[in-house]
């Protein structure tokens, strides 16, 4: 069992779902906050499906299906289907280089954030945190990046705001703050 956030993280800085629901329902909201220090990149499928879902009961039976039962079912030949529905955790690497503000994002291991998806470059973007703002820049790879639908020019900082849309490619992200991102959890969860 995690007994940290650091704990769900792996190699490519993406949190493992099932154990941070777990960990949500018996962690305090200080106690999550605290070790969270960036806004998170949210899967677009998994921000619009489980964590917007809102279980009011009617008189409709109701279907969810399980992690386990997702997990089983076929996926196509990329997977693009579970990027939608991961979560990053904007984090340096232990050696990656850059600047010490400044978080990679691409295809490749030497990133911070690794998206393993043919339309994102080996070095597609950077998230830069600037005087406690977070911006991002696009390195100039070939399928772009985009904040809330619009283009944003390579080498050319834009500053994110909380749940900005972000695609790199075409995979899409909600650029979420940790307190968003654990109340959305406990009432998805009914918690």
């Amino acid at each position: 069992m995690a007994e940290t956030i650091k704990d769900m993280v792996d190699d490519n800085s993406r949190i493992n779902y099932r154990l941070l629901t777990n960990y949500v329902s018996r962690c305090a909201l200080p106690l999550f906050v605290g070790q969270i220090k960036h806004p998170l990149l949210v899967g677009k499928d998994l921000y619009d499906g489980e964590l917007m879902q809102n279980f009011s009961k009617t008189s409709t039976m109701q279907f969810k299906i399980t992690q386990d039962l997702a997990d089983s079912l076929p996926k196509g030949k990329d997977s693009h289907e579970s990027i939608t529905r991961a979560i990053y955790m904007l984090r340096k690497k232990p050696f990656s280089g850059g600047m010490p503000n400044s978080i990679s994002i691409g295809r490749v291991a030497e990133n911070d954030i690794t998206i393993v998806d043919y339309s994102i470059s080996r070095r597609h973007a950077e998230i830069l945190l600037v005087h406690g703002r977070y911006f991002l820049v696009d390195m100039g790879g070939t399928n772009g990046t985009s904040i809330n639908g619009e283009f944003i020019q390579p080498n050319v900082q834009v500053k994110l705001e909380p749940d900005a849309t972000i695609a790199f490619g075409r995979v899409i992200f909600v650029f979420m703050p940790a307190e968003a991102l654990y109340q959305k959890i406990r009432a998805s969860s009914d918690l």
